[in-house]
Formats: C-alpha cells, sequence, structure tokens
C-alpha cells in the first residue's frame, strides 16, 4: 500500500446531478481507509447536488472546519 498516505488527513467530497454520489464516496473512502489515513468527516453525507443547494454548503462549511481543526489550524 502507498505508505507515504499514511497517517494523513483525507477528506472525500462528491458532486451529482442525479444519483450515483453515495457510491462515489464509498470508493474514495475505502481507498482512504486501506492507505490507513484518518477520514474526516462533515455532519452528514459529504454530497453537494448540483445548483442551489444550501444544505450542501452547509454539510461542506461543517466538514472545512473538522478539517482545519483536526490539522490543528483551529
Amino acid at each position: 500500500m502507498e505508505v507515504f498516505l499514511k497517517r494523513k488527513q483525507s477528506a472525500a467530497v462528491a458532486t451529482c446531478w442525479r444519483s450515483g454520489a453515495s457510491a462515489t464516496l464509498d470508493r474514495l473512502n475505502i481507498y482512504f481507509i486501506y492507505s490507513e489515513m484518518p477520514v474526516i468527516n462533515g455532519n452528514y453525507w459529504n454530497i453537494k447536488l448540483e445548483g442551489t443547494n444550501p444544505y450542501g454548503e452547509d454539510i461542506l462549511f461543517v466538514l472545512g472546519n473538522n478539517m482545519a481543526e483536526a490539522l490543528g489550524r483551529r
């Protein structure tokens, strides 16, 4: 496996127009887990729907705050 990625923070975000975002997140998160990387999450699925979606933007805002806290920059 990729030893150089071990213990580095990770977060997966998917955007979609119709469907498939949850399967995409699953595939990305599995890669992170196999590489022994801690996965940072938001307060719900890290999915941003196409178009105006204030709920998705709030999720990504929380994800950004969690990532900053995990990196020790907050």
